[in-house]
């Protein structure tokens, strides 16, 4: 039997292993990445693992607090609930026992005066409807 030309069939088994052991090294690289970035994303709450940025509705007529429920009536039917522009709050941060802090930049049209309005919603107002 007579050997093959030099390198014919050697080379493709070469490249196979090759190839395969860069795929395997590539395969592992982004693993570890995406081992180290997942809890420092969610250290700096860098969307998508936190809820930072989403809509967030404290409107009584939509249910307060996440806008799930139904309409709120204060208990005292004398007592006017505050009217007034929609604003659309932002979630900023929710912290470890459930509680939502959201932030909303409002423009008094009579007053001039522009600035952000910061809300701490504890975890009950947005969960229980009987505190909305």
């Amino acid at each position: 039997m007579t050997n093959p030309p030099a390198g014919m069939y050697e080379s493709t088994g070469r490249r196979r292993a090759s190839r395969a052991r860069g795929w395997l090294i590539g395969a592992a690289c982004v693993t570890t990445l995406g081992l180290i970035a997942w809890p420092v994303m969610s250290h700096y709450e860098i969307p998508p693992f936190s809820d930072k940025g989403n809509p967030v509705s404290y409107d009584q007529a939509g249910g307060g607090g996440d806008g799930k429920g139904g309409n709120a009536k204060p208990a005292d039917s004398r007592t006017l609930m505050p009217t007034g522009p929609k604003a659309d709050f932002k979630n900023q941060k929710t912290l470890s026992d459930g509680s939502q802090v959201s932030v909303v930049t409002l423009d008094g049209p009579k007053s001039g005066f522009k600035g952000k309005v910061w809300v701490w919603a504890p975890k009950e107002y947005t969960e229980d409807p009987k505190f909305r």
